[in-house]
């Protein structure tokens, strides 16, 4: 590959460290990238709003990005916007599952609007912050469990138990829901079958003039798979999930050690953007 044209980034892991922001030297990167002209975007298991807190300083990506583990694509900037929904039928079928099999998770249920829920324990106020609202903007847990939704997240549970109940609904709804097992199998994303962070990125690309093909992609955990086959040239993140590592066409450092930005200043003294 040796033109960029679009770059495109997980967020936890790979932009930053969990519960931290970018480094310096990322933020200033990216924004350099930006400059030129390069189209930049993000892709994450985050709802919007919870991924513009996370990026701290470079929260102008969360304007543009894809976003619940591949289930809504949107851009600010060229109005575009896609998403899939699992079915109210299947959502209150898995909190009901959920409940019997994993009594100590919580289930946060998320809208393509942007509403969240989560039950049977609502987070304390601290958490919630960290993901972009509040207990007054959340929709009432009874009614979110009765209705469609973009993505499921459940989490807090025993991990082996986890593990069990990801299994369970896989088996339940083979055909209509995708289940992904992260951070080492304490948190569960479920969305509609078909769902993963490529999905919707050609689509997102296009409405930008851009393709998958002059675009360069970093990610580290198992969700990112798909991102990195998927675009001309994957990075994958020292320490990531060995699938994701297998398919990079580079390793770069952990966000601690600023490694997107090292790999990015590569790219661009050596011509490719």
């Amino acid at each position: 590959m040796t033109t960029v044209r679009a770059l495109v980034f997980d967020i936890d892991g790979t932009l930053a460290a969990l519960g931290s922001h970018p480094t310096p030297a990322t933020v200033a990167m990216i924004t350099a990238c930006r400059d030129r002209g390069v189209a930049c975007f993000v892709d994450t298991a985050r709802r919007p709003a919870s991924a513009a807190v996370a990026l701290g300083p470079l929260a102008w990506l969360a304007d543009s990005g894809i976003f619940h583990a591949g289930a809504l694509a949107r851009c600010a900037r060229t109005g575009f916007s896609a998403s899939s929904e699992l079915p109210a039928s299947i959502v209150g079928g898995i909190v009901a599952l959920v409940e019997a099999s994993a009594p100590e998770a919580t289930i946060g249920i998320h809208t393509a609007d942007g509403h969240a829920a989560f039950g049977p324990i609502v987070p304390p106020d601290q958490v919630l912050r960290g993901w972009g609202c509040s207990a007054r903007d959340l929709l009432p847990f009874a009614q979110a469990r009765a209705e469609p939704a973009c993505k499921l997240a459940i989490w807090n549970g025993d991990g082996s138990a986890l593990t069990e109940l990801a299994g369970l609904i896989g088996v339940r709804w083979p055909q209509a829901v995708h289940a992904q097992l992260l951070d080492h199998a304490c948190f569960v994303n479920l969305v509609a079958a078909g769902s993963t962070k490529a999905t919707l990125l050609a689509p997102l690309l296009a409405a930008h003039g851009l393709s998958l093909a002059e675009t360069a992609a970093f990610g580290d955990d198992i969700s990112d798979a798909p991102l990195l086959a998927g675009c001309g040239y994957g990075v994958g993140i020292a320490g990531g999930h060995p699938q994701v590592l297998e398919l990079a066409d580079e390793v770069a450092e952990g966000p601690e050690a600023s490694g997107v930005a090292r790999v990015l200043e590569r790219m661009m003294r050596d011509g490719w953007m």
